[in-house]
């Protein structure tokens, strides 16, 4: 069974940052915690210890965004290009999830452990300063019920509240500082009111439909808000794992997208033609490590042996290339047996060498830090992929 989605664009920059977060995977993870007190915050040290390939890698990548962040904060996938200096990064996206786009930039930087306070200048550029207009471009957004921008009929405004509630949960998670609290609190809010009672989200609050896209941004957004302080009813998180238990596969362990055995292509698309990556069944496989309190389950064995029989790899055949498979896997794996068991260390190892040797660089000129825009999910431009493993 297929569900069709829309073959809206999604932009050279949305690819590039998710590819980038695959990076970042240790320190975007939403920390556990006991009787919902606030984790403490890792040592920026902690966040900083990478080989100097993927930190020359980071680098490059936080690099790229800094210098296409328009002058309000924001990442524009539209309107990135007027920040072009000498030469144009090609692709463009619908500007109405810029939102969405601004919140994955911004975990790029916090992922790296970057905070408004940071004073560390690269090339100029001041991280710190790209993180701090970032926060407060999305406070600038955010509607007095907490919803990031409008509602608009026929956009998928759940993954925008999403994205850019787990941006501003992970930075007050680092800083602990109370500008972000309450906007925190109020989107916190915002999604629990959308959900759909007993099980996720799909695109609009309450529309009576869930997907496992969609839920997982979510639990990412509502799992590092708890991490942070911020209260979470236990009824949304049993909510989102009665959803994945009726929509995973009992015996195999494949998790659907609307329903059991369903599967995410654009209306476009000939499955028979493409290769659809497990991204939803590494999801699953993550909501279930934290929801079930990280016990070693047959259904979470069978879903990370679907995960690890499909490594990352760079290849021409449409779907193989999957910056948001790649993201997820990584995350799944890492909570799953990293930083040193086999299962992260085989894919972080393979991760990191697919991303490194298809990085842009200095002699792409502007693109330097960058990754083409080569995954089935876009359709034109570049691909924001800053959050790779950390090894």
């Amino acid at each position: 069974m297929k569900c069709l989605r829309s073959p809206k664009n999604r932009s050279y920059m949305s690819c590039l940052i998710i590819a980038f977060a695959t990076l970042f995977i240790p320190m975007v993870f939403p920390q556990e915690t006991d009787d919902n007190k606030k984790a403490t915050p890792p040592p920026r040290s902690v966040n900083k210890k990478r080989n100097i390939q993927t930190d020359e890698m980071v680098t490059r990548g936080l690099g790229w965004l800094a210098r296409h962040q328009t002058p309000d904060g924001a990442w524009s996938a539209k309107l990135f290009r007027n920040q072009c200096e000498d030469s144009q990064c090609t692709g463009t996206g619908d500007e109405y999830y810029d939102i969405g786009l601004t919140g994955l930039a911004l975990l790029a930087f916090t992922g790296a452990g970057y905070t408004p306070d940071d004073k560390e200048i690269h090339n100029g550029i001041s991280f710190g300063g790209v993180t701090r207009k970032a926060a407060d471009n999305l406070i600038d957004t955010q509607l007095s019920d907490g919803a990031f921008g409008g509602i608009k009929p026929g956009y998928k405004f759940m993954y925008n509240q999403a994205i850019a509630t787990y941006a501003l949960a992970d930075i007050y998670y680092l800083t602990e500082d109370n500008i972000y609290k309450e906007p925190l609190e109020k989107a916190v809010k915002c999604i629990i009111e959308a959900q759909n009672p007993g099980k996720g989200w799909r695109y609009q609050p309450k529309d009576g439909e869930s997907d496992s896209s969609v839920t997982g941004w979510v639990f990412m957004a509502l799992k590092t808000a708890e991490s942070a302080g911020i209260a979470v009813p236990p009824s949304a998180f049993s909510g989102i794992k009665s959803f994945f238990n009726k929509i995973t596969e009992p015996k195999y362990g494949k998790v659907g997208y609307t329903s059991l055995g369903s599967v995410a292509i654009f209306g476009y698309e000939d499955p028979r033609e493409i290769v659809i990556q497990p991204s939803l069944t590494a999801i699953g496989v993550l909501v279930r490590l934290f929801l079930e309190k990280g016990a070693t389950t047959t259904t979470i064995e069978k879903g990370v042996k679907i995960v690890t029989a499909s490594q990352p790899k760079w290849a021409s055949k449409t779907g193989t290339i999957d910056y948001y498979y790649w993201f997820y896997g990584s995350s799944c794996l890492y909570k799953y047996d990293g930083p040193q068991g086999p299962c992260w260390g085989q894919w972080n190892k393979t991760t990191t060498e697919v991303l490194a040797k298809n990085q842009k660089t200095k002699k792409n000129t502007c693109a330097c830090g960058s990754w083409d825009a080569l995954e089935r999910r876009s359709r034109t431009g570049l691909y924001y992929g800053d959050k790779s493993p950390n090894p």
